[in-house]
């Protein structure tokens, strides 16, 4: 506050250029703002932070999974592409084989 004027760096100015250009590029954005004299609601950014750790461990993570086929679980079935697509993690099938 300078002379009982509120000063700023119009910040709201320049996320409202950066949204159309982040959503063009598929970006997932929060605005997270307060009011002049309000402290900062750390929880919400630290909510989304871990979020979007999650989303990206998810991204470079593998699933196994065994044992469908062999054991008559036909209905446990899924589309691994499409999962990869959704959440991210790849997923390897592989059946144990029977030692004689």
């Amino acid at each position: 506050m300078e002379n009982d004027k509120l000063v700023t760096t119009a910040d709201q100015a320049g996320t409202t250029a950066l949204r159309k250009a982040m959503e063009d590029m598929s970006y997932n954005f929060k605005f997270i703002y307060n009011c002049p004299g309000s402290p900062p609601e750390i929880n919400k950014i630290e909510n989304f932070a871990k979020a979007a750790r999650a989303v990206s461990l998810l991204k470079c993570s593998k699933i196994g999974m065994m044992g469908f086929r062999d054991m008559n679980l036909y209905a446990t079935l899924f589309d691994g592409v499409s999962l990869r697509s959704k959440i991210g993690p790849e997923v390897e099938v592989f059946e144990m084989l029977e030692i004689i």
